[in-house]
């Protein structure tokens, strides 16, 4: 993969990665490459810049690329147009060698790009599913690959995600056979869940104030925000941040902060915490009876419940290899 700010990354190993990084007058660029045995690759984007250039390339090898934008909004311009790609939305297509400008209106941007090997692909986890080709060709005609449209990662994906984003984010001590586990659940998913696309979202390269507001709340997944202090200190109107923060996010400020606080929990439990005290301190509940009441009311039900009603492929018994 070969991805370049202005000039080249920094490149050294890092744990069972290897991080591309650059330190730059507005900030960083860091992108840690993955590369698992079972046939696939995780690049992890952890960009805090206004501007960068992205191009898809792996090798020669036929692969499927699942890009998935997990915190940021990021806006791409091509033929005078704008487009924005916001938190919660992906893309799948094949690797491409066109180059693509990104500029980051929130500054900070955190993603996920997954290939799959479409020819070496081996799963954990998938016996009950057709064979792995032909679930990837699936997945391949459903999305329309190439089309570059975006969909909506449900609330269930997100948990994976941030589940493999939490991983990833101690290289050291990553577990080969847990990451493909997720990564096959992701596959699942795809080729399962109901796709439900985005329209053209029209956007801006410029930091607007709703950009700053979504800065300020949404790169803190443990702190409750104080929406009026922010927008005081920001010299912005709450009511207009909101109306506009909920054109571009989907919805407002404090509800979709709380709702990527329990995506969270979700992914800690996922990935077996149990001690739901500190699952509910880590995303800043401080009583815990609260924080499965909150669960409840966004996911339909308690925390205790996670591994039966969300299916957790991580507890699932004999899973082949």
């Amino acid at each position: 993969m070969d991805i370049r700010v202005f000039n080249d990354f920094v490149s050294k190993p890092i744990g069972k990665g290897r991080v591309y990084e650059m330190e730059l007058d507005d900030g960083y660029a860091r992108v840690t490459n993955f590369i698992f045995e079972r046939g696939f690759v995780v690049n992890y984007f952890d960009v805090s810049t206004a501007y960068f250039t992205n191009q898809d390339r792996i090798g020669d090898m036929d692969y499927l690329m699942i890009n998935t934008t997990l915190m940021g909004r990021y806006a791409t311009e091509r033929d005078g147009s704008v487009k924005s790609r916001f938190q919660g939305m992906g893309l799948v297509h094949h690797p491409s060698s066109q180059r693509e400008n990104i500029y980051i209106p929130t500054m900070r941007y955190i993603g996920l790009s997954i290939g799959i090997d479409l020819k070496g692909f081996r799963p954990i986890g998938l016996d009950d599913l057709p064979d792995i080709s032909e679930v990837l060709d699936g997945i391949c005609g459903r999305y329309q690959v190439d089309s570059m449209r975006p969909f909506a990662l449900d609330d269930g994906t997100m948990v994976v995600l941030y589940a493999l984003k939490a991983m990833l984010d101690d290289p050291g001590s990553i577990d080969d056979d847990t990451a493909t586990v997720l990564v096959s659940d992701l596959v699942r998913r795809l080729y399962e869940n109901e796709i439900v696309g985005f329209p053209d979202v029209s956007g801006s390269v410029e930091t607007r104030p709703e950009d700053l507001v979504y800065n300020r709340i949404m790169f803190d997944l443990g702190t409750v925000p104080n929406i009026n202090g922010i927008c005081a200190e920001i010299g912005a109107d709450k009511y207009a941040i909101g109306r506009r923060f909920k054109e571009v996010y989907g919805d407002t400020p404090y509800s979709l902060q709380k709702h990527y606080r329990l995506i969270t929990a979700g992914s800690r439990m996922l990935l077996g915490e149990r001690n739901m005290g500190r699952v509910a301190e880590s995303v800043g509940y401080e009583k815990e009876n609260k924080f499965a009441t909150a669960f409840r009311k966004e996911f339909g039900f308690r925390p205790k419940h996670f591994d039966s009603e969300f299916g957790n492929p991580l507890v699932i018994q004999n899973r082949s290899g």
